[in-house]
């Protein structure tokens, strides 16, 4: 069985419109866990409010991994 590099998100900060009233961007802190040791990283992606809402804390984890990938291989 391979080790994969998986993301775990370590925090969400949520920036609202002028008068508080509305979520306007969501942004996901993350690391990246390699059981191998070989790589490190961790970041800031942003995610609609949509898929915030239609997210939990492990399907989080796979939209972050998905849109890290999805900017490697552009």
């Amino acid at each position: 069985m391979e080790d994969k590099i998986t993301v775990r998100v370590t925090g969400v900060n949520f920036e609202y419109n002028e008068d508080n009233t509305a979520i306007e961007k969501v942004n996901v802190n993350f690391t990246l866990v390699d059981p191998t040791q070989q790589f490190y990283g961790n970041g800031i992606t942003p995610v609609t409010k949509e898929e915030y809402d239609a997210s939990d804390i492990a399907t989080l984890g796979t939209l972050i991994s998905d849109k890290l990938v999805a900017r490697l291989q552009a």
